[in-house]
């Protein structure tokens, strides 16, 4: 096995452990701001339950 392809596949497996890092990173993100949206929801949908119960 030549240098080169003992670089190549290196690479690789860095390129491919940087890239789950990421993808994981970019997932927790997207878990929080999905997390943060239905609190908003939840919080608007409540108050305007409550206005409409002092009809």
């Amino acid at each position: 096995m030549s240098f080169n392809v003992c670089q190549h596949a290196h690479l690789k497996k860095q390129y491919t452990k940087k890239n789950k890092e990421d993808v994981a990173e970019y997932t927790k993100l997207l878990a929080k701001q999905m997390e943060e949206v239905k609190e908003k929801y939840q919080k608007q949908n409540a108050k305007t339950h409550r206005l409409s119960l002092r009809r």
